[in-house]
């Protein structure tokens, strides 16, 4: 069962013993600046989400099977620039003046690949990993089932805002 809540732009009225939930901007009676005054029937909205995020899931599951492959190719081209900047640095001080400071540029301009194969290297592991993205699919499948604290949870987990335009597209933002 649903809860009202302003919070979430969501209402429950009652009509000949029937009872219908929709949801409204709620920016338009926190901020009464909203012109939008679209209601969308609760179930219709929520299934709508449900499908895009299920479709999300399946896309960042894709994208995190390529991604893998460009793992192993970040993890090689840091191994082999490590092994030349530790060339360099075993090697200056045995020349002279001009081939230290050759070494040292050269040191210089590996680091700085280094740090920007690093980067890319850390931004591929912070993505959910395929047992996250399974057992999201999994709560949504059964998503209708689930406790309301779990529906909360999830959807938060995923959705970062969800925009209603006047002629009632839905526009989601997620957080991964």
């Amino acid at each position: 069962t649903r809860r009202s809540s302003d919070l979430f732009g969501l209402k429950e009225t009652e009509r000949g013993g029937k009872k219908y939930a929709y949801y409204y901007c709620r920016s338009r009676l926190s901020k009464g600046g909203c012109g939008n005054n679209v209601y969308i029937p609760a179930d219709d909205l929520e299934a709508e989400i449900v499908n895009n995020c299920t479709k999300h899931l399946h896309q960042v599951a894709a994208n995190n099977a390529r991604s893998k492959n460009k793992d192993k190719t970040i993890s090689s081209s840091i191994d082999e620039i490590q092994f030349q900047i530790d060339n360099i640095i075993n090697n200056i001080g045995r020349g002279n003046n001009v081939v230290d400071n050759l070494l040292t540029s050269k040191l210089t301009v590996l680091q700085a690949k280094m740090d920007e194969l690093k980067a890319k290297d850390k931004a591929t592991r912070t993505m959910l990993n395929i047992d996250e993205i399974t057992g999201m699919q999994a709560q949504l499948s059964t998503f209708s089932t689930l406790p309301i604290s779990k529906q909360t949870s999830l959807m938060r987990c995923i959705i970062k805002n969800v925009c209603i335009s006047k002629n009632s597209a839905i526009n989601i933002q997620y957080n991964f």
